[in-house]
């Protein structure tokens, strides 16, 4: 059965796969193995069926085997987005499906709790809706909050009640307490330019300095709540604040070290270079031809060599290499 590989029983699951989940039936075996309900037998190793595929191969089932729903389950609320999509779609057929999803939003992982917001907005069950708000109560993770927010937004909820300037800015201040993202240091809050909501009121830059904050905690600038978010500005502010953004960032990347940003990387380097080399000459005494130049080697020597090294790797990835 060469078909069943997962490069080319593709075909056969598109076009034919009522010749496909029989097989599979027959020796459910092949499925536990490709979900590690079993350890992989080396005479059946072509087959080669990854998880993704064998869920895929699941869904050509007439109904999906009991024993994998729970497990199809977790893996619906997973890491690996491939994974969890298909797992998802596997168990969108299951009646009342929603009910089970909605039972995650109480999760302790904040990351499953985000991806149950997600599929319920993905499952289009209004009835979900009272589910996301009491979740939305007692949520305290940004980034949970703004899974759930657009959830509700999906489902066809009004959440005005959530982008009032009053609201926004309370967040904003509660926000920017915390920890600040790391490398975020490119975004001067105080180049902000002057922005305005629709209905022309001007709008506090701490709000703005949040949204950037929460752009990055969530790890996705296009997040539809910060589409959102930005559509409550005026259509000029929102243009002024993409191209200051923009500005920032180009400017960031292409930025060139200061002999001072220079000195203090070769600084914090050359000691412990200068007894590294120490240690090879004194590691083997009695080959004292294997490292010569080491005998006698001084800190200022080092010092040069790095700086020397570092300049000429400064166009490739100014500052940011490790080692030099």
């Amino acid at each position: 059965m060469p078909f069943l590989t997962k490069d080319t029983y593709h075909d056969v699951y598109e076009n034919e796969p009522h010749k496909l989940w029989p097989f599979f039936a027959e020796n459910e075996f092949l499925l536990d193995e490709a979900l590690g309900f079993a350890p992989k037998q080396e005479a059946w190793s072509y087959l080669n069926v990854d998880k993704e595929s064998t869920i895929k191969i699941l869904q050509t089932f007439p109904n999906i085997p009991t024993k994998y729903v729970a497990y199809l389950f977790e893996l619906a609320l997973g890491e690996s987005k491939q994974v969890r999509y298909a797992a998802q779609n596997a168990l969108s057929v299951i009646t009342n499906i929603h009910c089970q999803v909605e039972q995650a939003l109480t999760s302790a992982k904040q990351e499953v709790r985000i991806a149950a917001a997600n599929w319920l907005a993905e499952l289009g069950q209004k009835s979900s809706i009272k589910a996301l708000n009491n979740a939305l109560k007692k949520e305290k993770r940004e980034t949970v909050q703004a899974a759930l927010l657009v959830a509700l937004e999906k489902l066809g909820e009004d959440i005005s009640q959530h982008l009032t300037v009053k609201k926004l800015l309370t967040d904003a201040q509660k926000g920017l307490k915390g920890k600040k993202p790391a490398d975020f240091d490119w975004f001067d809050k105080n180049l902000i330019p002057p922005l305005t909501w629709k209905d022309g009121d001007t709008v506090d830059p701490q709000i703005i300095e949040w949204w950037a904050w929460l752009a990055v905690k969530l790890k996705d600038p296009a997040n539809p709540l910060l589409i959102i978010y930005s559509r409550l500005l005026s259509q000029q502010s929102q243009q002024q604040l993409g191209e200051f953004i923009l500005q920032s960032f180009i400017k960031q990347d292409t930025r060139m070290p200061t002999v001072e940003d220079a000195e203090a990387k070769v600084n914090s380097l050359a000691d412990k270079r200068l007894q590294r080399y120490i240690g090879y000459y004194q590691q083997y005494p009695q080959y004292p031809q294997y490292y010569p130049s080491y005998a006698n080697i001084t800190f200022e020597q080092v010092f040069e060599e790095i700086k020397k090294r570092l300049w000429q790797s400064i166009l490739v990835q100014p500052l940011k290499r490790k080692d030099y």
